[in-house]
């Protein structure tokens, strides 16, 4: 992932890291999300990040980040985003935002250099299906991140079916 700057407000210094093909744009985000991972070490953390989708560009504009459901699990191993409040936390972007902003996808993190793992590869498939864009999955790394962005182009999501099919 490439570092640039971007014009801040007066008096604030950010850098913008900026992701790949499809493209994201992380203000303050990266601190929040180093401060996540540096309050559970040794333990992949996550949570949920928001702004919007360019169709024209295929650009994410990330704008910031919700943090997990109490019910999410932490260990070494993996990240589990819960679902206790999401709906309601959810509901609350979107209508406080007036729609402006909403859900692009999820963070976590990974102990070591890496990118996305098989299991990543099959969430971002699963959860593209539950949103009429792109989802956006950002892992940071001790070396950086790297993200994962998929697509599902159907009018019809049959998730009982995909989860059947879904390879383990």
């Amino acid at each position: 992932m490439r570092v640039a700057r971007e014009q801040a407000a007066p008096g604030r210094d950010r850098e913008t890291p900026t992701v790949g093909e499809k493209g994201a744009a992380l203000a303050d985000d990266d601190r929040v999300i180093r401060e996540e991972v540096a309050l559970r070490p040794g333990s992949e953390t996550g949570g949920i990040i928001f702004g919007r989708y360019c169709d024209v560009t295929g650009h994410f504009h990330v704008v910031g980040t919700l943090p997990a459901p109490p019910d999410s699990k932490f260990s070494a191993e993996e990240f589990v985003l819960g679902t206790k409040g999401l709906k309601p936390m959810l509901r609350g972007l979107i209508e406080g935002t007036g729609g402006a902003l909403y859900p692009l996808g999820t963070w976590h993190n990974h102990l070591i250099p890496s990118g996305p793992s098989p299991k990543d590869m099959r969430t971002a498939a699963l959860l593209s299906g539950l949103q009429y864009f792109p989802l956006l999955m950002l892992i940071h790394t001790p070396s950086g991140y790297s993200h994962l962005s998929a697509e599902t182009i159907s009018d019809v999501v049959d998730l009982t079916q995909f989860k059947a099919r879904a390879p383990a």
